[in-house]
């Protein structure tokens, strides 16, 4: 018993060194990764794409460090969405490439159908719907009756409503109106009123390609009133060019001019809360019909203030686009630096705990062959002993 007792006192520091992790509660490094996502995240929803990035690059910098699939998947799927908005689709691509790697490496279905939309909608923006459908549908087959995600991913009735649109683009108007209707139920069911909006919105466009004007009005203007509701002033200026442009089409060129001068209107008091690239298609479609209307003086008006949008795009898109590829590839570059060293420093600690492992046992043999040799002396000096008394 003293020779079990005696080894199992010398194996602690030994046991110690593998199961010195296992009670720690939780790791400051990965705490930390996820405040940065969280704080991204919230950015995101803002639009403002700037300080999201920033987070990000402060997480993707500590991940080098100590991370999890989960982590990279959310560092690299939120920095192909902030692509995605900035215009920069190819480099979005290889992102959401990763991300996707990272969910299907942890094996979970949400965040699989979630990647499988983002790239869908990324190969859309590329005027690639023929390659978006069956992306949408696999994301559709990969998503889960339940599931929790850490952060906000993909819901159904977003990647419906894709799937819809991209049908749209492709003339396949029976497949749009079924997937758009579908997502239009669905974003009702999850109380998100720009989903509905968008939706309608698209069902309109559906309707109006098909000639069905009186469906097409009656879309347009339940998602306006959706919008309004919401309070989302980009999702209604479009309905207003979407409306007048229904009435040109059948004729009702009073009505037209009247529903687009609405949403000059509308616009000038607006204008802080509506994006660029929504201001410029509505100029552009409100020239279209001031022309044929034969409204002249207005026509000029909206060709100049959408040659003035083009002008701050170009300038503007080019400067972001530079400084946004600039970053990316500066954090590429410092995280592969980072991961160099720390893989260095990891194999120097893995040779000093095998040094310590082996002194360890060492130390442990001696002990044992000392304490084997105390018995075997005190045993011998015992049996002399012994044999005096006899004698």
């Amino acid at each position: 018993m003293k020779v079990i007792g005696f080894i199992i006192s010398s194996l602690a520091p030994f046991c110690g060194i593998f199961t010195g992790q296992a009670v720690a509660k939780s790791d400051p490094v990965l705490d930390s990764i996820r405040i940065h996502i969280s704080m991204a995240s919230d950015h995101m929803e803002a639009f403002n794409f700037e300080k999201a990035r920033a987070e990000l690059s402060q997480g993707f910098l500590k991940s080098a460090t100590r991370s999890s699939t989960e982590l990279n998947y959310y560092l690299n799927s939120y920095s192909a969405e902030i692509l995605y908005y900035e215009g920069l689709f190819d480099k979005a691509i290889e992102y959401a490439d990763k991300a996707m790697h990272f969910a299907q490496l942890k094996n979970d279905s949400l965040l699989i159908a979630s990647e499988y939309n983002l790239l869908g909608l990324l190969y859309q923006s590329l005027n690639k719907s023929e390659k978006s459908v069956p992306l949408l549908k696999q994301s559709l087959q990969w998503y889960p009756s339940k599931g929790a995600s850490l952060f906000p991913v993909s819901r159904t009735y977003q990647i419906h409503s894709n799937l819809g649109q991209c049908y749209l683009e492709l003339k396949n108007y029976e497949a749009a109106d079924r997937e758009l209707h579908l997502s239009l139920i669905l974003a009702k069911d999850a109380n998100s009123g720009r989903g509905q909006a968008i939706a309608a919105w698209a069902l309109g466009k559906v309707k109006h390609a098909i000639n069905d004007n009186d469906s097409a009005l009656w879309y347009f203007n339940f998602a306006d009133g959706i919008a309004a509701a919401a309070e989302d002033a980009d999702a209604q200026l479009v309905n207003f060019q979407e409306i007048a442009a229904v009435y040109f089409s059948s004729g009702r060129k009073t009505e037209a001019l009247s529903k687009i001068r609405d949403g000059i209107n509308f616009l000038n008091t607006n204008e802080n809360k509506i994006g660029e690239v929504t201001r410029r298609e509505f100029y552009g479609e409100a020239a279209r019909i001031f022309i044929n209307a034969q409204q002249f003086p207005d026509a000029v008006e909206m060709q100049n203030r959408q040659r003035k949008i083009d002008s701050t795009i170009q300038v503007s898109s080019m400067r972001n686009s530079v400084e946004t590829l600039q970053q990316f590839y500066a954090l590429d570059s410092e995280l592969q630096k980072r991961q160099i060293e720390n893989k260095q420093l990891q194999q120097t600690l893995s040779q000093e705990r095998k040094i310590r492992v082996a002194a360890t046992l060492i130390v442990l043999l001696i002990g044992i062959v000392l304490f084997l040799f105390s018995e075997i002396i005190a045993y011998a000096s015992n049996n002399s002993m012994l044999k005096m008394r006899i004698g």
